[in-house]
């Protein structure tokens, strides 16, 4: 499991706070100050709507994918002891 471990180490190594998108080209963190105002974490060009969305919500939402795969990983450990025990009854 080396690269859930690899991709929680740049979860943890981002520019911490929520991120979030002001509607024009970057996404910014009011935890950082920066000069007085929000800091700028990523600037993209092209300024779509969507690429804004997907990079403002990443961090949150690679938490929420990261403690549902664990959970289920850990149902499923789960599942396969019972089925041992029942093998062997």
């Amino acid at each position: 499991m080396n690269w859930l471990a690899d991709i929680k180490k740049r979860l943890d190594a981002i520019t911490p706070g929520a991120w979030r998108w002001n509607g024009g080209t970057g996404v910014f963190n009011d935890r950082k100050p920066h000069f007085g105002g929000p800091q700028r974490i990523i600037r993209l060009g092209s300024g779509r709507m969507a690429d804004m969305e997907f990079c403002a919500h990443a961090p949150e939402d690679m938490r929420r994918i990261i403690s549902e795969y664990e959970a289920v990983c850990k149902e499923l450990d789960q599942y396969k002891m019972d089925e041992k025990v029942r093998m062997s009854e």
